[in-house]
């Protein structure tokens, strides 16, 4: 994998909406590399939020499926 591919990988998989388990397995690659590209480092876009943003996320899919599924 070049920087290119390591650095758009953790920039998808760290968002709010990932999945935990991508989430940590991203956020450690940033640790990792990170201090080998201090050049790149201030680019690199990590969310670096925890796991309530995905819970929020979680609760307003639902709360939409559920307002769809009232209205049918």
């Amino acid at each position: 994998m070049d920087l290119r591919q390591w650095a758009y990988l953790v920039e998808l998989r760290s968002g709010a909406s990932g999945h935990q388990s991508y989430r940590q397995v991203a956020h450690r690659m940033a640790r990792l590399v990170m201090p080998h590209v201090p050049n790149l480092a201030p680019y690199l876009r990590v969310d670096w939020t925890g796991e309530t943003d995905r819970r929020a996320a979680e609760e307003r899919t639902q709360a939409k499926i559920s307002k769809v599924l009232k209205e049918s």
